[in-house]
């Protein structure tokens, strides 16, 4: 079942019916979903079973994402019906409120979690970076970049803040299907170390066309495998409806290795184009996503790309 976030019923309507997305939908315009299952992100995967409790949940689409799927739901299909748990899941209170968030590449509110977790404190490690004159210098990830003329950076404690609440969501929804691991739980959750727009708007979650962000995945990788890039990517376009407009390739920038995809993204009159790009930086996996109103928009600000420059660790 697919469920939209989308403010606008007809838009919906016409999106769903040209892309013959012909399995149930259901139109979320109250956000009662999202509240519900605490969705931080798009796509999120929920796999309920008989008794309606979660067995499976991931944010993101990976490789892998298909097969976990199959396989969750293969086994939730195969246990027998606990009506113990079926009470419980009746009986349990509903979950805090959160905003309404909004799909669109151009309005993503910022959903709050009240997870019960403590504030992780100041930035701190990859999430650490000066903005100077239009420069941006991450030292933990050796990186710098010269925005886009104009555009503005959101401070760091703002970013940090969306962390908080990714990291906080994650980790409330394990502990709904394991409570047993609340002493020993650690995650390595992807962190959004840069978000910049050209109106100043945002902070990497909450985010203003035309955009950047840049997140940064601890990574064991010492190269690109473009193989596994392109299965990303095209997993992408037909979980998220998009089109493909620029395949899948690899390239170079001050001799360091980059992988890009560009996406049309939009429906109807709403348009929106993404480029879709990863790079490796030290431990970790960088992905860089821009979002323009048009392909010449997306690909001028795209063009800052070049002035990209990370520093090897052995260099």
């Amino acid at each position: 079942m697919g469920v939209s976030s989308d403010d606008d019923e007809d838009v919906w309507r016409t999106f769903t019916e040209a892309q013959h997305m012909d399995w149930q939908e259901y139109i979320d315009l109250s956000g009662k979903v999202l509240e519900a299952f605490k969705v931080e992100s798009f796509p999120t995967y929920v796999v309920l079973d008989k008794d309606g409790v979660i067995r499976f949940r991931q944010s993101g689409l990976g490789p892998e994402t298909q097969g976990e799927l199959e396989d969750a739901i293969n086994k939730a299909l195969k246990k027998e019906s606990d009506p113990t748990l079926a009470a419980a899941v009746a009986a349990a209170p509903p979950s805090p409120a959160a905003p309404k968030a909004n799909a669109s590449a151009d309005h993503r509110e910022s959903p709050r979690v009240d997870s019960g977790m403590q504030s992780m404190g100041p930035p701190s490690g990859i999430e650490m970076a000066s903005v100077s004159a239009g420069i941006y210098k991450n030292e933990a990830l050796g990186m710098t970049y010269e925005l886009p003329k104009n555009w503005v950076a959101a401070k760091a404690e703002a970013t940090h803040a969306v962390n908080e609440r990714t990291a906080a969501a994650a980790k409330a929804s394990i502990l709904q299907q394991h409570p047993e691991m609340v002493d020993s739980l650690r995650l390595m959750i992807p962190t959004v170390v840069l978000y910049a727009s050209r109106k100043g708007e945002g902070d990497g979650q909450h985010m203003s066309v035309p955009c950047l962000r840049v997140v940064a995945t601890p990574s064991r990788l010492d190269s690109l495998r473009m193989d596994a890039f392109r299965q990303l990517t095209e997993s992408m376009a037909r979980a998220q409806n998009m089109k493909m407009i620029a395949e899948a390739n690899k390239y170079e920038v001050n001799g360091h290795e980059f992988a890009r995809a560009d996406f049309d993204r939009g429906a109807g009159d709403r348009k929106a184009y993404e480029a879709y790009v990863q790079t490796l930086a030290g431990d970790y996996m960088l992905t860089i996503e821009i979002y323009a109103a048009s392909a010449d928009e997306l690909q001028r600000a795209a063009e800052s790309l070049k002035s990209l420059m990370i520093k090897d660790e052995e260099e």
